[in-house]
């Protein structure tokens, strides 16, 4: 069941990223975030801000910087637009870099590190001097069973799911926001995670 759910979430990842070329410039990595509660998948997803704001929700990934690794940088990433939350090491030692996805110069890992409340990374003071800027949050946990729904509705208005973004249950989105509506890229390709069985 987790290796099934791993390459679900990081095929999923992995191809929003590459769902996007206009938006993505060069080779990126990253780490999708998932939990079990009370026998319910969740994925951490978090809110953009700044210039970018119009995306919406979705999870933590980004450009490979010149000299880093694809591991390298999904950890930095991760630690970054999670406003440092995550340790380093931690997160090291969470990831299994042998079980990764590659395509269109993305690769994506995985981490169970276990649940923490999605306020824990909403509050978190961003530390500029160790390279985190503030610029995702804030965060929240969305169960996987809202996103399979976004991503059937996202699949009806095909591209102009950024003219016509799929919101998020209200429920599950923290105030203050900037957005309330998924990423388009993200929701591009959970299509696929359901129709090759789901989780």
């Amino acid at each position: 069941m987790q290796t099934r759910l791993q390459n679900i979430f990081l095929t999923l990842t992995l191809m929003s990223a590459a769902a996007a070329p206009n938006e993505v410039s060069a080779a990126g990595a990253g780490a999708l975030i998932f939990t079990e509660i009370d026998g319910v998948q969740y994925v951490l997803l978090a809110d953009h801000k700044g210039p970018v704001k119009e995306r919406g929700w979705g999870i933590l990934a980004g450009v490979i910087e010149s000299g880093e690794s694809e591991l390298d940088a999904a950890v930095r990433e991760v630690v970054e637009e999670s406003n440092g939350v995550f340790d380093e090491t931690a997160l090291r030692n969470a990831i299994d870099s042998s079980n990764r996805i590659i395509d269109n110069d993305f690769t994506m890992y995985f981490a169970d590190i276990g649940f923490e409340p999605a306020t824990v990374y909403t509050y978190s003071v961003a530390n500029i001097d160790h390279g985190v800027n503030g610029e995702r949050g804030p965060f929240a946990w969305i169960p996987w069973s809202v996103v399979s729904e976004a991503a059937t509705e996202a699949e009806k208005v095909g591209s102009a799911c950024r003219d016509q973004p799929v919101m998020i249950p209200p429920e599950y989105l923290p105030e203050p926001r900037q957005s309330s509506w998924f990423f388009c890229a993200y929701l591009s390709v959970a299509i696929l995670v359901d129709r090759n069985g789901g989780l």
